[in-house]
């Protein structure tokens, strides 16, 4: 069945990815990239597939390499977010 999208669940849902690009800006990483490396950390995620259009963007998914580490509050936060 196709169910329409809520406008109050868009715009929260909007919210919340404009908390989770403020928590990725706080970590001098893009959206993209703080997604990337979470799910480097998950411990059951064995690969991740990105995809990239252009060279820029794969140097962009690259450098997701160079903030790996996530504070437990960094974590909490992002999972209210999610």
């Amino acid at each position: 069945d196709f169910t329409y999208l809520d406008k109050k669940e868009v715009l929260g849902n909007l919210e919340k990815i404009k908390n989770l690009a403020e928590i990725a800006g706080q970590r001098g990483q893009k959206l993209s990239q703080m997604a990337i490396s979470w799910l480097l950390n998950r411990p059951h995620v064995s690969s991740v597939l990105i995809g990239a259009s252009s060279t820029n963007q794969l140097k962009e998914n690259v450098g997701a390499l160079e903030q790996l580490q996530f504070t437990d509050e960094e974590l909490n936060l992002i999972d209210k977010n999610s």
